[in-house]
């Protein structure tokens, strides 16, 4: 298992859908573990200036963000 050294630096990617299948796997299965990345990403998606993009890309009709969103709205 992935620790979170490992998953923190690949959020920002998850941010911008630029994770490759493996590594947005990866993330996905650690977000539903860990609450402290949850709460990280969640601290990036808050800072970035456009937080309507981020939403709009993590929406739940993207199949392969959904697991994502629906963390992001339980930690929110």
């Amino acid at each position: 298992m992935p620790d979170c050294d490992t998953i923190k630096p690949k959020l920002p990617g998850l941010l911008r859908q630029k994770l490759a299948a493996n590594d947005l796997n990866e993330v996905q299965t650690h977000l539903g573990r860990c609450s402290s990345c949850r709460a990280y990403l969640l601290s990036l998606s808050s800072a970035n200036t456009n937080d309507l993009a981020i939403t709009a890309h993590l929406s739940p009709q993207s199949t392969s963000n959904s697991k994502v969103y629906a963390l992001m709205l339980a930690v929110a």
